[in-house]
């Protein structure tokens, strides 16, 4: 069980994260300065 839920938050974390550089690079993408 332990093991589980962590595999499972540790999945969720990544979706997390890759969401947010997904939309970061998107935002990167639009603005006229790439930082």
């Amino acid at each position: 069980m332990v093991r589980g839920g962590i595999h499972g938050f540790l999945s969720y974390g990544l979706y997390v994260i890759s969401a947010c550089v997904a939309l970061r690079i998107r935002h990167w993408a639009h603005s006229p300065i790439i930082a």
